[in-house]
Protein backbone atom coordinates (compact mmCIF):
# COMPACT_ATOMS: atom_id res chain seq x y z
CA UNK A 1 0.00 0.00 0.00
CA UNK A 2 0.77 3.13 -0.72
CA UNK A 3 0.84 6.61 1.87
CA UNK A 4 -0.04 8.64 -0.57
CA UNK A 5 -3.34 6.87 -1.44
CA UNK A 6 -6.99 7.59 0.06
CA UNK A 7 -9.48 5.91 1.61
CA UNK A 8 -11.97 4.17 -0.51
CA UNK A 9 -15.31 2.63 0.18
CA UNK A 10 -16.27 -0.33 -2.11
CA UNK A 11 -19.68 0.54 -3.56
CA UNK A 12 -20.13 -3.62 -3.40
CA UNK A 13 -18.60 -4.88 -0.80
CA UNK A 14 -18.30 -1.66 1.74
CA UNK A 15 -14.82 -1.87 3.33
CA UNK A 16 -12.52 0.70 3.29
CA UNK A 17 -9.64 0.64 1.36
CA UNK A 18 -6.29 2.83 1.50
CA UNK A 19 -4.69 2.68 -1.82
CA UNK A 20 -4.17 4.29 -4.97
CA UNK A 21 -6.06 1.81 -7.13
CA UNK A 22 -8.69 2.10 -8.89
CA UNK A 23 -10.27 -1.49 -7.59
CA UNK A 24 -11.14 -3.01 -4.61
CA UNK A 25 -8.51 -5.28 -3.21
CA UNK A 26 -10.87 -7.06 -1.57
CA UNK A 27 -13.53 -7.95 -3.65
CA UNK A 28 -11.95 -6.68 -7.14
CA UNK A 29 -15.07 -4.32 -7.83
CA UNK A 30 -13.98 -1.02 -9.27
CA UNK A 31 -14.67 1.96 -7.23
CA UNK A 32 -16.56 3.70 -10.04
CA UNK A 33 -18.63 0.70 -10.94
CA UNK A 34 -22.56 1.35 -10.61
CA UNK A 35 -23.62 -1.20 -8.65
CA UNK A 36 -27.61 -1.92 -8.98
CA UNK A 37 -29.07 -1.57 -5.48
CA UNK A 38 -29.84 -5.71 -4.05
CA UNK A 39 -33.18 -7.13 -4.59
CA UNK A 40 -34.90 -7.70 -1.05
CA UNK A 41 -35.56 -11.68 -1.48
CA UNK A 42 -38.71 -12.15 0.36
CA UNK A 43 -39.25 -15.65 1.68
CA UNK A 44 -43.25 -16.41 0.99
CA UNK A 45 -42.95 -19.14 3.65
CA UNK A 46 -42.05 -16.33 6.54
CA UNK A 47 -44.60 -13.98 5.11
CA UNK A 48 -47.47 -16.24 5.37
CA UNK A 49 -45.74 -17.37 9.15
CA UNK A 50 -45.92 -14.29 10.26
CA UNK A 51 -49.73 -13.58 9.20
CA UNK A 52 -50.62 -16.68 10.44
CA UNK A 53 -48.78 -16.12 14.04
CA UNK A 54 -50.10 -12.38 13.71
CA UNK A 55 -54.35 -13.96 13.01
CA UNK A 56 -53.64 -16.50 16.30
CA UNK A 57 -52.39 -13.61 18.77
CA UNK A 58 -55.37 -11.64 17.52
CA UNK A 59 -57.97 -14.67 17.86
CA UNK A 60 -56.66 -15.41 20.94
CA UNK A 61 -56.12 -12.08 22.36
CA UNK A 62 -60.23 -11.48 21.67
CA UNK A 63 -61.15 -15.27 23.23
CA UNK A 64 -59.71 -14.14 26.57
CA UNK A 65 -60.15 -10.87 26.58
CA UNK A 66 -63.08 -10.11 24.60
CA UNK A 67 -64.82 -13.61 25.66
CA UNK A 68 -63.80 -11.96 29.12
CA UNK A 69 -65.92 -8.88 28.49
CA UNK A 70 -68.41 -10.65 26.89
CA UNK A 71 -68.65 -12.94 29.73
CA UNK A 72 -69.15 -10.05 32.15
CA UNK A 73 -71.95 -8.40 30.09
CA UNK A 74 -73.95 -11.58 29.88
CA UNK A 75 -73.44 -12.06 33.67
CA UNK A 76 -74.80 -8.52 34.11
CA UNK A 77 -77.67 -8.77 31.78
CA UNK A 78 -78.75 -11.79 33.66
CA UNK A 79 -78.01 -10.56 37.01
CA UNK A 80 -80.58 -7.37 35.76
CA UNK A 81 -82.90 -9.33 34.60
CA UNK A 82 -83.06 -11.75 37.84
CA UNK A 83 -83.47 -8.11 39.96
CA UNK A 84 -86.40 -7.26 37.63
CA UNK A 85 -88.58 -10.07 38.07
CA UNK A 86 -87.84 -10.20 42.12
CA UNK A 87 -87.44 -13.64 42.07
CA UNK A 88 -84.66 -16.23 42.95
CA UNK A 89 -82.99 -17.84 39.55
CA UNK A 90 -81.74 -21.49 39.27
CA UNK A 91 -79.42 -21.97 35.91
CA UNK A 92 -78.97 -25.62 35.05
CA UNK A 93 -76.63 -26.72 32.67
CA UNK A 94 -76.88 -30.22 31.52
CA UNK A 95 -76.41 -32.26 28.27
CA UNK A 96 -78.56 -35.37 26.77
CA UNK A 97 -76.05 -37.84 26.72
CA UNK A 98 -74.54 -37.30 30.23
CA UNK A 99 -75.61 -39.76 32.46
CA UNK A 100 -75.82 -37.82 35.68
CA UNK A 101 -77.51 -35.11 33.78
CA UNK A 102 -80.18 -37.50 33.25
CA UNK A 103 -80.01 -38.55 36.96
CA UNK A 104 -80.46 -35.30 38.13
CA UNK A 105 -82.90 -33.78 35.69
CA UNK A 106 -85.96 -35.22 37.39
CA UNK A 107 -84.47 -33.55 40.96
CA UNK A 108 -84.84 -30.42 39.28
CA UNK A 109 -87.65 -30.46 37.73
CA UNK A 110 -89.61 -31.79 40.71
CA UNK A 111 -88.13 -28.48 42.97
CA UNK A 112 -89.09 -26.38 40.04
CA UNK A 113 -92.67 -28.01 40.43
CA UNK A 114 -92.37 -27.01 44.15
CA UNK A 115 -91.12 -24.32 43.93
CA UNK A 116 -93.49 -22.86 41.29
CA UNK A 117 -93.99 -18.76 41.08
CA UNK A 118 -91.43 -18.45 43.84
CA UNK A 119 -87.87 -19.28 41.96
CA UNK A 120 -87.35 -19.18 38.43
CA UNK A 121 -85.91 -22.43 36.54
CA UNK A 122 -83.87 -22.27 33.53
CA UNK A 123 -82.55 -25.51 32.10
CA UNK A 124 -79.97 -25.11 29.35
CA UNK A 125 -78.47 -28.04 27.01
CA UNK A 126 -74.60 -27.37 26.68
CA UNK A 127 -74.88 -28.98 23.09
CA UNK A 128 -76.98 -26.09 22.01
CA UNK A 129 -76.26 -23.01 20.62
CA UNK A 130 -77.28 -20.97 23.87
CA UNK A 131 -76.88 -23.41 26.50
CA UNK A 132 -73.00 -23.27 24.51
CA UNK A 133 -73.10 -19.32 24.76
CA UNK A 134 -74.20 -19.16 28.35
CA UNK A 135 -71.59 -22.16 29.82
CA UNK A 136 -69.45 -20.01 28.34
CA UNK A 137 -70.13 -16.86 30.11
CA UNK A 138 -70.43 -18.62 33.40
CA UNK A 139 -67.04 -20.44 33.07
CA UNK A 140 -68.97 -24.45 33.02
CA UNK A 141 -66.47 -26.63 33.07
CA UNK A 142 -68.22 -29.72 34.00
CA UNK A 143 -72.10 -30.75 34.32
CA UNK A 144 -74.56 -31.25 35.19
CA UNK A 145 -73.72 -27.82 37.20
CA UNK A 146 -76.33 -25.77 38.98
CA UNK A 147 -76.41 -22.37 40.00
CA UNK A 148 -78.57 -20.42 42.46
CA UNK A 149 -79.52 -16.68 42.23
CA UNK A 150 -81.27 -14.37 45.14
CA UNK A 151 -83.56 -12.42 44.21
CA UNK A 152 -80.98 -9.72 43.65
CA UNK A 153 -79.15 -11.50 41.20
CA UNK A 154 -76.25 -12.34 43.75
CA UNK A 155 -74.93 -16.05 43.08
CA UNK A 156 -75.42 -17.59 46.45
CA UNK A 157 -74.79 -21.69 44.96
CA UNK A 158 -72.54 -22.79 42.54
CA UNK A 159 -72.53 -26.78 42.77
CA UNK A 160 -71.61 -29.01 39.77
CA UNK A 161 -72.29 -32.61 39.70
CA UNK A 162 -75.55 -34.18 40.12
CA UNK A 163 -76.81 -33.08 43.76
CA UNK A 164 -79.23 -34.32 46.17
CA UNK A 165 -82.96 -33.10 46.43
CA UNK A 166 -81.58 -31.86 49.87
CA UNK A 167 -78.62 -29.62 48.64
CA UNK A 168 -80.46 -28.12 46.16
CA UNK A 169 -83.84 -27.09 48.04
CA UNK A 170 -81.18 -26.24 50.92
CA UNK A 171 -79.54 -23.60 48.42
CA UNK A 172 -82.91 -22.52 46.52
CA UNK A 173 -83.85 -21.91 50.55
CA UNK A 174 -80.69 -19.68 50.92
CA UNK A 175 -81.28 -17.92 47.93
CA UNK A 176 -84.69 -17.03 49.52
CA UNK A 177 -83.31 -15.03 52.70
Amino acid sequence: MSSSGQNKTCPNCGKIDHTDFSTCRFCSTRYDAHIAPKKIDFDLKAIVLAVALTFLVVFAFDKVVGGAVRSSKARETARSEIAKTGRPRVLEFYADWCGPCRAYGPIVEECSARYKGRVDFERYNVDSQLGRSLAQSYEVSGIPRTIVFNAAGTRVADMTGSQSMESLEEAIRDSMH
